[in-house]
């Protein structure tokens, strides 16, 4: 018994450190808007109901000529289903593009932490019938996970 103990111990040790540990978010994207210059998602596994309101995250991707260098904006938005509304909770962007240094040196893509969201993009919006933003607000009200 003496002999196992350190075993017992480091193993104890393993198991309860790992499990402290946060796991990152689980995404499963699907579609929403699919055009030519812009592909829109919805992550699924966050998306959230209450009454006639979703808030959900959106994978904004804009394609380049090279698709591996495509844009994406992940978005944080509020949707008020009822009324047609809709307001920016947050945002992230991730540039696939290397930047180059002043001496030529390519630089890995810029990925940020979440923007600060102006206090006018946090404001409810009315949406333009027929504009990208009337559609994502139509898709996501229609979206069965988000509990429409």
């Amino acid at each position: 018994m003496i002999k196992t103990l350190p075993t017992l111990v480091l193993s104890l040790a393993a198991f309860t450190s790992g499990a402290s540990q946060q796991l990152a978010p689980v995404h499963r994207w699907r579609p929403v808007v699919a055009k030519p210059d812009v592909r829109i998602e919805l992550d699924t596994a966050t998306a959230t109901r209450t009454d006639h309101q979703r808030r959900v995250w959106l994978r904004w991707t804009f394609p380049t000529p090279v698709s591996d260098l495509a844009d994406v904006q992940l978005e944080r938005r509020e949707v008020d289903c009822a009324r047609g509304l809709t307001r920016v909770l947050a945002v992230e962007t991730h540039e696939a593009r290397p930047s180059l240094t002043p001496d030529g040196v390519a630089t890995p893509p810029a990925s940020r932490s979440p923007d600060t969201v102006s206090s006018s993009d946090s404001v409810w919006h009315v949406v333009s019938s027929g504009s990208l933003a009337d559609i994502v607000v139509k898709a996501v009200c229609r979206w069965r996970e988000a509990g429409a």
